[in-house]
């Protein structure tokens, strides 16, 4: 998938990214599943960056979901 990203982002905030098989049990990259990041398009502010996200499954899920997910460290 692809989503927009601001180049101003709050300095509270980190961002990653999680797998699912089911909605419920969420991991990060690994464990079967491996999710890449591409800056697609890099801009100055105020304009946002285009990233594309990639999840590769190299284990036995046959279905999966992913999530961008912030966290308040």
């Amino acid at each position: 998938f692809r989503h927009t990203r601001t180049n101003a982002p709050a300095s509270d905030l980190t961002a990653s990214y999680d797998w699912s098989g089911n909605l419920v049990a969420w991991q990060p990259s690994g464990g079967g599943v491996v999710i890449e990041a591409v800056t697609l398009t890099d801009t100055t502010a105020p304009a946002n960056d285009l990233v594309e996200v990639t999840a590769t499954v190299i284990g036995a899920a046959k279905e999966i979901f992913v999530r961008l997910k912030t966290v308040k460290p």
